[in-house]
């Protein structure tokens, strides 16, 4: 029943990128673990990395730029004497090459993308990755440009630079629903992360989860807030595509 209700009356689909359309959250483990090796750090497994990064983000979520002060933890676990800032700054120097070259889009993600656009969906990106990330994925990755065209499939993309708070903080759905000019319930929410959740349902829209690795200590709470938990996109389109035939 659920399946039916998914796209029952909905107008628009709101897409997280990162980690959700675009295989990128272990990237950003392999910069991080570049920093702590250049700032004489610990070693550390990706998955600490990753855990660590969450909980600094979940921690900081309410400053003004969460990155900036995850780096400044990142320092201190290192017993740097940079500042957060310029930690960021090499942060985002050693993403740029990875993020040409290592980051790829999801298996099936256009497939999705097309069938929703073909039933007459209006479609939209609400992710908290710098516009200058998209530009590179648009303009530079050669896996991900020859396949997804951002200007004309995506109707409207808010970025980090559009908000003031990231996710969990409701603010980049809510701006999603004033720029479509939709109300909560004329829309659906693919996430990945149990931020992105949370902020979804806070703003009063569905949300789906199409399964993400570094997500699974939280698979249990994605499963328990999402309207659907869906282990890959072939099996969302399977869903989809259940529905479009009635």
């Amino acid at each position: 029943m659920e399946s039916r209700k998914m796209l029952a009356d909905k107008k628009a689909v709101i897409f997280d990128l990162d980690g959700t359309l675009i295989d990128s959250l272990g990237i950003w483990n392999l910069v991080d673990e570049t920093l702590i090796t250049e700032l004489n750090g610990p070693e550390m497994s990706a998955e600490a990395v990753s855990e660590f990064r969450e909980k600094s983000l979940e921690k900081h979520a309410q400053s003004d730029n969460p990155y900036v002060e995850f780096c400044a933890d990142l320092g201190a676990l290192c017993g740097s004497m940079l500042t957060g800032p310029a930690i960021h700054r090499r942060r985002y120097e050693i993403s740029r090459q990875l993020l040409r070259t290592h980051v790829h889009l999801q298996p099936h993600a256009v497939e999705v993308l097309e069938t929703m656009k073909s039933f007459g969906l209006r479609l939209a990106i609400a992710t908290t990755t710098k516009q200058a990330n998209i530009d590179i994925y648009a303009n530079h990755n050669p896996s991900i440009a020859s396949q997804l065209n951002f200007e004309t499939t995506f109707e409207c993309i808010l970025t980090r630079e559009s908000i003031t708070h990231i996710k969990p903080n409701p603010e980049i759905f809510l701006l999603a629903l004033q720029r479509l000019q939709l109300l909560p319930d004329e829309c659906l929410v693919v996430e990945d992360s149990l931020a992105g959740v949370m902020a979804a349902r806070t703003a009063g829209i569905d949300v789906v989860v199409i399964k993400e690795k570094w997500s699974k200590k939280d698979e249990q709470a994605l499963r328990n807030f999402a309207l659907r938990y869906f282990e890959n996109y072939k099996d969302f389109l399977a869903v989809i595509g259940h529905h479009s035939n009635g």
